[in-house]
């Protein structure tokens, strides 16, 4: 009697745990009485789209417009994020490297793809170079 796992049946289980530990870490503290954290804070929360991540409030848009891609498999969450904390504010030539330094190394991810004739990996990974190598061109 084998047990068979998915990555969609682990990502549910795992999504479910996440949940599951935020409620019983609240848990405690809502039983208390005690408020919490949030609502004794005076300042005003900020939009759900001012990410923080970019000092520079219109890249910081574009950063979220490449984020909204991966519902369309053009970007990739981890991709997006690891490259948005290699951009150094301040340094006009930042975004363009990283983007381009993120858009070849996927790229070579989908040559190998393809060399393995993983020909769906390889067009997948090949959008989404293609979408990170038009990020570098977004900021000059």
């Amino acid at each position: 009697m084998g047990i068979t796992l998915d990555r969609r049946s682990l990502i549910q289980a795992s999504l479910g745990l996440t949940g599951g530990l935020a409620l019983l870490r609240g848990a405690p503290s809502a039983a208390a009485g005690r408020p919490s954290p949030t609502a004794s804070s005076t300042e005003e929360p900020r939009p759900w789209w001012e990410l923080g991540l970019m000092a520079d409030p219109i890249m910081e848009s574009q950063l979220l417009h490449f984020l909204a891609g991966t519902y369309s498999a053009q970007s990739d969450i981890s991709e997006v994020l690891d490259t948005a904390t290699r951009i150094v504010a301040g340094d006009d030539w930042s975004w363009p490297n990283e983007w381009v330094s993120t858009a070849d190394r996927i790229r070579a991810m989908g040559d190998v793809s393809l060399s393995r004739r993983h020909s769906i990996s390889a067009g997948n990974a090949y959008l989404r170079a293609a979408n990170y190598y038009r990020a570098a061109l977004i900021h000059h």
